[in-house]
């Protein structure tokens, strides 16, 4: 698989980008950064949007991906009921902008067709399984684990300490973990559902002692103001730990 990170902040600047993953050019998991990171060919070959969540950070760019790709087919949108009935009635509700799950295109078939997730329950798209887990959140939402072949990663999303049963089920060899907050921010953290490198440090620690494990883990969701200390206790973890651990940027790009 070929990972690219089309952002990983969870503020936008000239510098920093909202939430997005790309795999293998036509599958990515939330949309923060899609139309600000792809070219209109590169939209084009990208037909599956798998949405952990209804937070604004990680839905903006459906409605323009949709908008700016007419001839390019179906835009095949999936996430939980909340998160698709958030869609309908805020964003694609023909007032903030077009429905496009009500249109169709030239071929007659809708210009976005909403896929509802159920957790646990995997979808299969030719050599890649997407498999969400319940994540701990402020909204409801997902983690997803994604395979292609004998190859795997784990994305969080938005959440709270809670997920390491999803690694120990199945270790994937690439984690990417949203940290938004140092761990000076740890009670901001724990009431708004996100994580710390301590609590990453926690959460994945049990996984690695009962499965021997070697994590190699990308973190993203940088909250701009927490960035500089984040860097510094991600960096501490790794020194303590031995972990392949490093945080995200827009336009990274990774092969598992």
């Amino acid at each position: 698989m070929i990972i690219r990170l089309t952002g990983a902040h969870n503020a936008e600047s000239a510098k920093t980008r909202l939430a997005g993953i790309v795999i293998d050019g036509r599958v990515a998991l939330d949309a923060g950064s899609l139309t600000r990171s792809l070219t209109l060919e590169e939209l084009q070959d990208l037909r599956h949007v798998f949405l952990t969540h209804r937070h604004y950070d990680h839905i903006r760019d459906l409605p323009a991906l949709a908008y700016a790709t007419p001839l390019a087919g179906t835009l095949h949108v999936y996430g939980l009921q909340d998160t698709l009935d958030t869609l309908s009635a805020h964003l694609m509700n023909n007032v903030i902008y077009s429905a496009y799950q009500e249109r169709t295109g030239e071929d007659g078939n809708p210009r976005a067709r909403f896929h509802l997730l159920e957790p646990d329950r995997s979808v299969t798209l030719g050599d890649l399984v997407v498999t969400p887990y319940t994540a701990n959140h402020t909204a409801p939402a997902v983690g997803f684990h994604v395979s292609g072949g004998e190859r795997s990663l784990y994305y969080t999303g938005d959440t709270a300490p809670g997920f390491s049963a999803h690694l120990a089920t199945s270790p994937p060899d690439i984690l990417i973990s949203e940290v938004t907050y140092s761990n000076a921010g740890a009670g901001d953290a724990s009431r708004n559902g996100h994580m710390t490198p301590a609590l990453l440090q926690r959460e994945i620690g049990s996984t690695v002692a009962e499965s021997g494990w070697t994590p190699r883990v990308i973190v993203v969701h940088l909250n701009p103001a927490h960035e500089q200390k984040i860097a510094h206790e991600v960096e501490a973890l790794r020194a303590e730990t031995g972990w392949d651990i490093t945080l995200g940027a827009a336009d990274m790009a990774l092969t598992v």
